[in-house]
Order: C-alpha cells, then sequence, then structure tokens
C-alpha cells in the first residue's frame, strides 16, 4: 500500500518527507504542498516534482490525502491543526504542536473534543541506533533502567528520547537548568562550512530530571552539535544490571560474570558488496536488535523520518498511536519547564497537566 500525503509549509524540514517520497516512491507519495509565496511554489514544484497549492481548501478538496503534515512556524501550528481536524483530515503535527503551556493545553482539549487524529512527527526515537538501544532495553539484560544521559538533540527533541529510555510518561517530578556560552571554532551549519577561519560563541543547555520512582535523566547539547565536527553526540543508559553507553553495552549475567558487547552496524554496499548501498541492520551480542525495512541509501535521520511516515499511515488505518499528541505536548512542557528553570535560576516542578489520562492513546 502507498501512502499519500501533503504538506503545509516548504521550510527546511519539509524537505525531509519529500526526499522520502522521492527515493521511496512506491511506499511514500508526496500529493501536494501549501505553500503561499507563489515563487517559492514554482521552485518547489520543479524541484520535488509535485503540486503547489495556495490554499489548504484547494489541495484537500482536490488531492487524495491519507493525511497532512503541518511543517510551520510554533506559533500558526496550532490553528492549522484545528483547520485540519474540522476538515476531518488526519494531521502529523512537526514539533513542537503548539508554542506555550496555554496554547498546548488549548490545542490538546480542542482535539480530544473533537475526536481529531493527531500523531507529532518526533523522529529521534526513531532513529536506527536508538531503536537497537531500546530493543536491547527490552531483553532486561540491563535490569530496571534507573538512569539516562542524553546528548543526542535539542530541547523537546532530546526530552522525548529520555522518556522512552526511562520509561516515563507523564510522571511527577522536577527540573534544575543551566545554559552557558563558550567559545568555539565555527564549524559546519546547513549550508556548509564557513569560507573563512572564524570563533563564535556555543550555546550550552544542560537539564537535570528528577522523576518519581527514583528515576533521573540529564539531557545535555550544544546547538554546534547537529552539522559540527568537534562537539560529539553521547548517550549513556544505566540500568540495575548494565549500562549502555554509546554503542558499547556491558552487563552482569550474574553477580560474578560480567559481559561485554557492542552494537555493530552492518552496512552493504562497501568494499567489494555489490548488494546496495544502505544500513542492513544493526547487531549486538550475537543477535539482531534493527532491521532496516528500507533499502535505500539514507542517513539515520532521513530513515526515522520514513519510518515517521511509514508509523503515521498505519495509525490511520489501524488507530494505533506512536507518538500520540499528548507525548508532544508533555515534551514540550518539560522543555519550557527547563526553559523557566534557567531563566528562574532555580528548581521548577513538573505538575499534572490535562493530557495525563490519555497519554499515548490521544485517539485510540
Amino acid at each position: 500500500m502507498t501512502i499519500s500525503f501533503g504538506i503545509i509549509g516548504a521550510g527546511w524540514r519539509s524537505e525531509f518527507f519529500a526526499r522520502i517520497s522521492h527515493y521511496l516512491p512506491e511506499k511514500f507519495q508526496l500529493r501536494g504542498t501549501v505553500i503561499r509565496d507563489k515563487q517559492k511554489k514554482k521552485v518547489w514544484e520543479k524541484k520535488w516534482r509535485t503540486t503547489g497549492f495556495t490554499t489548504i481548501e484547494s489541495m484537500t478538496n482536490t488531492t487524495d490525502l491519507d493525511f497532512v503534515i503541518t511543517a510551520v512556524p510554533w506559533a500558526v501550528n496550532p490553528n492549522l491543526i484545528k483547520e485540519l481536524i474540522d476538515l476531518g483530515i488526519p494531521v502529523l503535527s512537526e514539533t513542537p504542536p503548539a508554542p506555550d503551556i496555554e496554547a498546548l493545553i488549548d490545542l490538546y482539549e480542542y482535539v480530544r473534543d473533537h475526536n481529531g487524529k493527531v500523531q507529532v512527527a518526533e523522529q529521534y526515537p526513531l532513529r536506527p541506533q536508538h531503536q537497537a538501544q531500546l530493543q536491547f532495553i527490552k531483553t532486561g539484560l540491563l535490569g530496571e533502567i534507573t538512569f539516562a544521559d542524553v546528548s543526542i538533540a535539542h530541547g523537546y527533541h532530546g526530552i522525548s528520547l529520555l522518556r522512552r529510555l526511562l520509561g516515563i510518561e507523564s510522571e511527577l517530578g522536577s527540573i534544575r537548568s543551566f545554559q552557558f556560552n563558550s567559545p568555539i571554532l565555527q564549524g559546519a551549519d546547513r549550508t556548509g562550512f564557513p569560507s573563512q577561519r572564524r570563533m563564535s560563541n556555543s550555546r550550552h543547555n544542560h537539564f537535570i530530571f528528577k522523576f518519581e520512582n527514583d528515576k533521573y535523566g540529564i539531557v545535555d547539547f550544544t546547538e554546534d552539535q547537529y552539522f559540527g565536527f568537534i562537539r560529539n553526540n553521547r548517550i549513556t543508559i544505566r540500568g540495575t544490571t548494565g549500562e549502555i553507553h554509546n554503542n558499547s553495552i556491558y552487563w552482569m549475567k550474574d553477580h560474578q560474570n560480567p559481559r561485554r558487547s557492542t552494537f555493530q552496524r552492518l552496512t552493504l554496499g562497501t568494499e567489494g558488496d555489490i548488494n546496495g548501498n544502505y544500513l542492513y541492520e544493526i547487531q549486538a551480542n550475537g543477535e539482531t536488535y534493527y532491521s532496516n525495512p528500507y533499502h535505500h541509501p539514507m542517513m539515520d535521520e532521513e530513515i526515522a523520518v520514513a519510518e515517521v511516515l511509514k508509523r503515521m499511515g498505519d495509525f490511520v488505518t489501524s488507530d494505533t498511536p506512536f507518538y500520540s499528541l499528548a507525548e508532544g505536548c508533555q515534551d514540550h512542557y518539560l522543555y519550557l519547564l527547563g526553559q523557566e528553570s534557567i531563566k528562574k535560576n532555580q528548581t521548577v516542578i513538573i505538575d499534572q497537566m490535562p493530557w495525563e489520562d490519555n497519554f499515548g492513546a490521544i485517539s485510540s
């Protein structure tokens, strides 16, 4: 079955979804994009060989879509979601779904009261490495997970991964956050490497979480990590009988028998292999913990975005949530509390929110 979707917005994130349609047309088809700027519309249509529309109605009335992606600025996203819900169209919202706590609550209650079908396009837990780590956690070899240190992505993205690793939903707790700048040699950004050597300031965010049930977590990130080469990603997951640190795994078979393994990527198309050029699977301890269903050359981020589209298609047909609006609201709520902690220079408390009762299953 081919999944057909539309996009509202034609920015940098929209191009990720467009690329997946280009790479895997037998699985995903971008059928239309709403772009109000006529010049941008012409450029987009030529680049991605798809139809551009200037209004939501012109796209949804003339195109058969399984769902629509809202890839627009934070401030305008909630009203677009509401408009699509009123039209009876399932929505895949780019992150975050709303800019502030008041808007998050308002949007959540609107979707709930109107039985809207909404999921949020959070791709980080679906990256191959993190899927493998989460599958290894399920073996129980690490015991009960009590701590995670995530330096993978900024704000709500990092928080979404932290929650999954800890098995946290909407538990209460507290956050203490810090922010500081430090000098760094300027590296690459979305446009590539700089034309000359220059120093810049690197902004560093450090969020410390304490959840009930004695679970702790850190989300630590500098804005240079996405494109730079001297600020690397890292992840540590600690349980009662073992630990994962990046791709290394350590655990105790019993109290006298330590074990060690590593996550290893099997990539086809290297050296003399002529089977293609893509990630095939991730193995550890003689077992497969991630198998790539998309046999096409793609970076991990694109594999995760493809998985978001696939799971959104499943959600439309089976009503099985994969990253619900409630989860999206909770992760951005925690991020906003982290920013409040920085501003006030003190610990802030995680309160109960309206989406707690339907956490993970708003549309089920």
